[in-house]
């Protein structure tokens, strides 16, 4: 077996090399190494070069292939800011993985997920925290599945098909008015209620005489009409049990008026005694 020489850094190759020798010869801030061989003539190698599309570009340049890592890999905002996200992919379901994305603090304490997606004029933040994910914009899809639980400030006006179910439909179940003007509950108590959108009254009041435009009741806030309405009635009289229609309205502020007046009936014999007015009607509210 040869002797190996070994030559320190040197300002240059030697004339003649020595056989069976390493070489380190002065190369810019460092050196570079050659062997020479040990029969014949004498010559210098230098190690192989690594051939430049196996090398990973560290300051620009192009990355061509398909590129892995078994390890975490992060962005830092800069070299004197530590905060980054990062991404490790990690097993999922035996036969899977997932890509897991978290980030550090530039204190090194683990942070939540923080992503900015650009729109093109605008960044839209992506955040995950505390079991939500939360999207700075719009979230627009060509279908939603789930249950919908915990959805809220949805605008059932935007609704353009389908059916919603009757129990997603909100209603305050009936509410008893407050009679004015010596009106009393008839035989079918007056009540009001408000489901979904709309207002529905029904039921009697009675009067010891035929009212001249009297306020019944006046609706709270939340039952009162966008425009004023008007509609039929009918009233009959315990005297002698005849029947007539009558006429009522409803303001923008609620208020229910009996309008009937002595010639407005269509014909026949005028109800007496206590008279009985039966409502029933509908609109949508404000």
């Amino acid at each position: 077996m040869a002797v190996l020489k070994v030559h320190k850094v040197v300002a240059a190759l030697p004339d003649p090399l020595e056989p069976d020798a390493l070489y380190f010869v002065r190369s810019g801030a460092g050196y570079t190494l050659y062997v020479t061989n040990g029969a014949g003539l004498v010559v210098a190698y230098s190690p192989n070069a690594v051939p430049d599309d196996t090398k990973l570009p560290l300051a620009g340049g192009l990355l061509t292939g398909d590129a892995f890592t078994n390890a975490v890999f992060g962005w830092r905002v800069s070299a004197s800011d530590a905060a980054l996200q990062r991404a490790d992919a990690r097993d999922d379901a035996t036969n899977f993985s997932r890509l897991h994305w978290y980030g550090l603090s530039d204190a090194g304490a683990t942070s939540n997920f923080r992503h900015a997606w650009f729109d093109g004029s605008a960044y839209i933040n992506v955040t995950a925290a505390g079991g939500v994910v939360t999207f700075g914009g719009q979230l627009s899809a060509a279908q939603f599945n789930g249950s919908g639980a915990g959805l809220s400030a949805l605008n059932a006006s935007n609704l353009a098909a389908g059916t919603l179910p009757d129990a997603r439909i909100s209603d305050t179940g009936n509410q008893t008015p407050t009679l004015v003007n010596s009106f009393s509950f008839g035989g079918i108590p007056l009540r009001y209620r408000r489901v979904g959108g709309i207002c529905y009254v029904s039921g009697q009041v009675s009067r010891a005489a035929i009212p001249l435009a009297l306020t019944i009741f006046t609706l709270p806030t939340g039952y009162r009409p966008s425009a004023g309405q008007q509609s039929l009635g009918e009233m009959f009289g315990a005297g002698n049990n005849q029947r007539q229609p009558f006429r009522f309205s409803i303001d923008t502020g609620g208020v229910v008026q009996a309008t009937w007046a002595a010639g407005e009936a269509t014909g026949g014999t005028a109800p007496t005694g206590t008279l009985t007015f039966t409502l029933d009607f509908s609109f949508p509210v404000a």
